[in-house]
């Protein structure tokens, strides 16, 4: 049987449902821990070929002898690997920045921006880190750009304008509230979303996330990197 304190795999041999069983056991590993492989796929929404999978890529004989290690270390916050926020990153700049979908998306996003004379920003509290970081690169691109709290709905939206949604670590409620209050069918919406549960908000044109939320400072990064490959498609006013 092999400790999962000395278990090290390189992120780029797990598939992205695998990295879905991976942060769900990471969320709540107490409850994991008492789940029959059977149970978990269930709650995971996978198979249980697939979590087999996943535990004899990380040494495990099977399952029954990962649940073992599992519960003697409920608390263990690194189940698979030694630092989760280098996990989540990798994941995120080793699959979906490398996206062709993700590149498409920022296209079709710095199009929309280029046609535009005011950008209005949104996000939660760690979105506005990241909203920051957008109003800086939009004003850049000699454009007026704002912030405005996701509970005002009284705002005048120029007719040349769109909105862009940061979504940071809300939980599905908190997301859901937000996506109530967008000016849909009055602006374009662009989405960015670096952690959260999963939620579409309408009109998206950009998700960028890494499955699960790390709900700290870290979760901004991915964001903060697509506005900035943003802010290099996006075309100065003529």
């Amino acid at each position: 049987m092999t400790q999962i304190a000395q278990t090290y795999t390189p992120v780029d041999l797990l598939t992205p449902g695998e990295q879905y069983i991976y942060q769900y056991i990471l969320q709540y590993p107490l409850e994991a821990s008492s789940m029959s492989i059977r149970e978990l796929a269930d709650k995971a929404c996978t198979s249980t070929s697939s979590i087999l999978r996943l535990v004899r890529k990380f040494g495990f004989e099977g399952y029954s002898d990962f649940r073992y290690e599992l519960q003697r270390n409920p608390e263990n916050g690194n189940v698979f690997f030694h630092d989760r926020r280098d996990f989540e990153l990798n994941s995120f700049f080793g699959i979906t920045a490398q996206s062709e979908r993700f590149e498409n998306a920022l296209s079709r996003a710095a199009a929309l921006i280029s046609r535009k004379s005011s950008i209005f920003f949104y996000g939660d509290s760690y979105g506005l880190c990241a909203c920051e970081a957008g109003i800086r690169m939009i004003q850049e691109t000699g454009r007026s750009a704002s912030y405005f709290d996701p509970g005002n709905t009284e705002i005048p939206y120029p007719t040349r304008s769109c909105a862009v949604v940061i979504v940071g670590s809300c939980t599905q409620r908190e997301m859901e509230q937000m996506a109530r209050i967008l000016p849909v069918g009055r602006v374009p919406i662009i989405t960015i979303r670096c952690g959260g549960s999963p939620v579409l908000f309408p009109c998206g044109m950009i998700e960028c996330s890494y499955l699960k939320n790390g709900g700290n400072a870290v979760s901004l990064i991915p964001a903060v990197h697509a506005l900035e490959q943003l802010g290099k498609k996006i075309k100065l006013p003529s």
